[in-house]
């Protein structure tokens, strides 16, 4: 698992790089979530999380760490240093059970701000989010976090 994680985040990095990409990493309270983004700076951004632990809110049947979720966000109101911002994403405990057994997913519909209040780390970025994540299961239940954390932006963009 830890091999295949390795390879993943070294493959997108390579990616990056080679592609004059800037990616970001970061952090999210609510499920201790790690993301891996494209550059936060632009409108449109994609990311990837997972969570370490489980979601404060959710009940038990969704009570699991491990969960692998994929984004696509765009500005909705930017007004340096804040970014309002919305997005789409999917979510399933890809790395929590690997039985298969109980699974479920989610469709997630994040709504947040980020800003970048600090001059003197311009790469710095702090975050407010609310994520509602509704499940894709019989009982259509929803999984509300609320989440602080922060994303800082690693490479250097070629003109």
């Amino acid at each position: 698992m830890k091999r295949t994680a390795f390879l993943i985040l070294s493959l997108l990095a390579i990616y990056s790089t080679c592609t004059n990409a800037q990616i970001a990493a970061g952090y999210y309270y609510d499920g201790n979530m790690i993301s891996l983004s494209t550059n936060p700076a632009i409108s449109k951004m994609y990311e990837i999380r997972v969570s370490t632990t489980s979601f404060k809110r959710a009940g038990w049947t969704y009570n699991q760490n491990g969960v692998v979720q994929g984004y696509f966000f765009i500005d909705l109101l930017q007004n340096e240093p804040f970014r309002l911002y919305g997005g789409l994403g999917i979510g399933a405990p890809l790395l929590s059970d690997l039985n298969w057994e109980d699974q479920w997913m989610s469709l997630n519909i994040p709504l947040g701000i980020r800003c970048n209040p600090f001059t003197r780390f311009p790469d710095l970025y702090i975050l407010g989010e609310y994520l509602p994540m509704i499940t894709l299961t019989e009982g259509k239940d929803v999984i509300n976090t609320v989440s602080f954390g922060f994303k800082i932006k690693f490479g250097i963009a070629k003109d």
